[in-house]
């Protein structure tokens, strides 16, 4: 969790305030605003934190490919060739010496930050292959539950 001073907090407050006073103007039949703040801006605070005001942004995309992160990650990458398992994914596996070294949140950005940089690889035949996939997964799943319960 991330301290934020005093006036890092007014100022956020300040500027959802901005924001929802721009947004105001009805522009549909189902009462929405028209978000019309477009102006970006990084504010750094006290702590050393940094909270990024993007309006409109809906998903940041990280440009990097997997060999650029694991360059930037050094210290799981060196820690992985300690792991009893080479093809060790650093998640529940046993021998796991990154899991073991590496705090858990830094761990887990890891892996958020590698599975980005993996969907960004994928054509558009290799996302509906492994939707098509995790939807074979998920009603295996819910078939064996049904029968669990049925037999119970």
């Amino acid at each position: 969790m991330i301290d934020f001073d005093f006036a890092s907090l007014r100022l956020i407050g300040l500027q959802q305030a901005i924001a929802r006073a721009a947004a105001t103007q009805d522009t549909s039949a189902f009462g929405r605003g028209r978000h019309t703040t477009t102006a970006r801006s990084l504010h750094r605070c006290v702590s050393g934190a940094c909270i990024i005001d993007t309006p409109a942004l809906r998903s940041w995309r990280a440009d990097t490919d997997a060999d650029t992160l694991a360059a930037t990650f050094d210290d799981i990458a060196a820690l992985a060739e300690q792991c009893q398992f080479r093809d060790c994914q650093h998640a529940r596996e046993p021998g796991c010496a990154v899991r073991d070294a590496v705090d858990a949140n830094r761990l887990r950005n890891y892996h958020k930050l590698l599975r980005e940089a993996q969907r960004q690889t994928q054509t558009p035949l290799d996302r509906i292959a492994a939707r098509a996939k995790w939807k074979t997964l998920v009603k295996a799943v819910q078939e064996k539950g049904k029968r669990a319960r049925v037999s119970a």
